[in-house]
């Protein structure tokens, strides 16, 4: 096998990290990790959609513009509410991901807090999940409202992020069950 792609799915080496004990699809949690980051970094900074009058904005609406523009209008909350909803929250999502699976050892200090971070993370996805189809909803009942595909990638990217995260949760604890055994 490749060593960059093998070290892309298990991490290095060195580490004994949950990627090293990954049997079938579960391989390639890493993988998914990484589409779900890329998924999410375009849907933020891509145009969702078009309003002629959506929370004080019109013209083209991208998750990232729009929370600055909402500051700008004086839409605090909603501003707040949106870059944590639909940024914020994605974005611990994925790094908890991503320092679970390639980062933390399994003896490590930090790996039963990540477990933990990991299993509160992925109690939020419906959460994200009823956030963005009220967007998409909110954006189509709009004057003048038309969706594009980004959105999409946003709800795609919290889909992805829930799968990875509970895989990760489950693998972890069979491992730690495995571990308490063998004492």
């Amino acid at each position: 096998m490749n060593e960059l792609y093998q070290r892309l799915l298990f991490g290095s080496t060195l580490r004994q990290t949950l990627s090293k004990y990954a049997t079938g699809l579960d391989r390639y949690l890493g993988i998914a990790t990484v589409v779900s980051a890329a998924l999410l970094g375009f849907a933020v900074t891509s145009p969702i959609g078009t309003s002629e009058n959506f929370l004080t904005l019109s013209g083209q609406i991208t998750l990232f513009s729009g929370v600055a523009d909402l500051f700008k209008a004086g839409q605090g909350a909603y501003a707040l509410t949106a870059g944590a909803l639909f940024i914020a929250v994605p974005i611990l999502n994925i790094s908890t991901a991503f320092d679970l699976w390639y980062k933390h050892p399994l003896q490590g200090d930090k790996f039963e807090k990540f477990v933990r971070r990991a299993n509160a993370c992925g109690r939020l996805w419906f959460l994200l999940a009823l956030a963005t189809i009220g967007l998409i909803y909110k954006i189509n009942t709009s004057e003048g409202g038309i969706v594009y595909a980004p959105i999409y990638y946003l709800l795609v990217s919290v889909l992805l992020q829930k799968f990875v995260l509970t895989r990760m949760s489950r693998m972890a604890a069979m491992v730690q069950f495995v571990e308490v055994e063998k004492d």
